[in-house]
């Protein structure tokens, strides 16, 4: 199972980039991050999925915003305010930015503070969270993002909206 990587890899511990979306806590691995900026005017894409707000322009890359809020089903989705940022994430071959409500810092996860996310939770992104961990008196939801990104790049390579409705087509081969 992935805690059991998140545990057995490099030292103690985890340095994780904290993150409000909702009243839930989460957070990404550090290394996984480019950069986090002020949240900024976004154009939207026409017949997106709902989990794409839209793309900027960040430094002449055009980088698509996601909406964790929309993937994990919580609400109607990020609301934008003074407090609201977009972490820039390292994604191999696309440049992403996840939507957050508020950035609460970096710090450091004991990795024997990690737990499995719970089997009873009926959730069908599940496969996104890598486990959640006990930090002082919170808990922090800790998200897989390369399994993530790999999730959204392979759904968009092989549905096409019509008509507002997801219709799956055959990847064509090389």
């Amino acid at each position: 199972m992935q805690v059991a990587s998140l545990r057995g890899e490099g030292g103690e511990e985890l340095q994780m980039v904290i993150f409000k979306l909702g009243d839930e806590t989460f957070g990404v691995d550090v290394h996984q991050v480019r950069e986090i900026i002020k949240m900024k005017e976004y154009t939207r894409i026409p017949n997106a999925p709902p989990y794409i707000r839209g793309v900027i322009n960040l430094r002449g890359q055009i980088t698509v915003i996601i909406d964790l809020q929309k993937i994990f089903n919580m609400r109607s989705g990020s609301v934008e305010s003074s407090d609201s940022r977009i972490i820039i994430v390292d994604a191999k071959d696309a440049n992403v930015g996840i939507m957050v409500d508020a950035v609460l810092g970096v710090t450091r996860i004991q990795r024997k503070n990690v737990e499995p996310p719970p089997l009873l939770s009926k959730s069908k992104n599940l496969e996104f969270i890598k486990g959640i961990a006990k930090h002082g008196e919170n808990l922090v939801i800790i998200i897989d993002l390369e399994q993530l990104l790999s999730h959204i790049k392979n759904t968009e390579a092989s549905t096409v909206e019509i008509g507002g409705e997801a219709t799956s087509v055959e990847n064509p081969g090389p």
